[in-house]
């Protein structure tokens, strides 16, 4: 839903949708080894790494941000945010988006 709401804005704003671009994502770990051992299997998905932001007293409080040069298709960003999240809680971790 926020994927759609997402795209939603975009169309208004005249874009087509057609044109691959960056797609930025946010999850966060409890773990500093957490996050590290999720970053080491998103490399070869092409991801690279933008950030690692960190959020002191969260229970979720190390960040990782990533960007991924790919379609902008609903049904693309999709599958990249369900791959995401899957992987993620395999880590511990929370997809933020």
């Amino acid at each position: 839903m926020k994927n759609r709401s997402a795209l939603n804005v975009l169309e208004r704003e005249a874009d087509t949708l057609e044109a691959p671009r960056d797609i930025w994502h946010c999850i966060y770990f409890r773990t500093n080894a957490d996050r590290a051992a999720f970053w080491i299997v998103m490399q070869p998905l092409s991801y690279r790494l933008q950030s690692k932001p960190d959020k002191a007293g969260d229970d979720f409080p190390f960040g990782l941000r990533i960007v991924r040069f790919q379609s902008v298709k609903e049904d693309d960003i999709d599958e990249a945010v369900i791959e995401l999240s899957r992987c993620a809680k395999e880590f511990r971790g929370d997809y933020d988006g």
